[in-house]
């Protein structure tokens, strides 16, 4: 029986001091939220904002959904356009840019997609015309462009080859007429013309 009672007793604290799953994230509106020094705060509390803020345009459609944790943006920041379709949807870690980064059209069609490392962009970065083609795809790294950047004209055509170092421009950078003849042809070592 004292066994019994010492087993009971002690599943009645853990149940009312353990905690049974995560806490439920706190969503307000932009309305409920003020910023004081680069933080954002809900109104009338002491802590920096952790939690969602979401908003709707007047007719109940989704407008934002904007993820913080201690006052910056955290996790995923999605906003949407009035008729419904998402317009651009970014990841943050700590305040910054970090990790996928895609923005739409109002007619639903990609127009960007690159990543973000701590603010700056790290990796491939694409953009798309209204027709679909593709008009520029460059790669970062650490925020620097890095390897072949290349650009098309609205109708397909290649418009630009460039080679990049660190930043600068390191290579041969090739230009075409929109008529697809090469213009110009030149090389480039450390950022500086190199050569005929």
């Amino acid at each position: 029986m004292k066994a019994y009672t010492i087993t009971l007793f002690l599943l009645f604290a853990c149940l009312t001091s353990c905690k049974l799953g995560p806490e439920p994230v706190r969503v307000i509106t932009s309305d409920e939220i003020e910023d004081r020094d680069g933080l954002l705060y809900e109104v009338n509390q002491t802590a920096p904002f952790t939690g969602l803020v979401k908003d709707k345009y007047p007719d109940g459609m989704k407008k934002a959904e904007e993820s913080y944790k201690a006052g910056k943006y955290d996790g995923v920041v999605t906003y949407w356009y009035e008729n419904g379709k998402r317009k651009s949807e970014e990841s943050y870690k700590d305040g910054e840019q970090h990790g996928a980064v895609t923005e739409w059209d109002e007619d639903g069609k990609k127009y960007y997609e690159g990543n973000h490392k701590n603010g700056e962009p790290h990796g491939l970065q694409t953009t798309w015309v209204e027709n679909g083609n593709k008009i520029a795809e460059e790669t970062y790294k650490d925020g620097e462009q890095q390897g072949v950047g290349t650009e098309w004209y609205e109708n397909g055509n290649k418009k630009s080859e460039e080679n990049y170092k660190d930043g600068k421009k390191h290579g041969v950078q090739t230009v075409w007429g929109e008529n697809d003849k090469k213009s110009s042809e030149e090389n480039y070592e450390d950022g500086l013309k190199h050569g005929v």
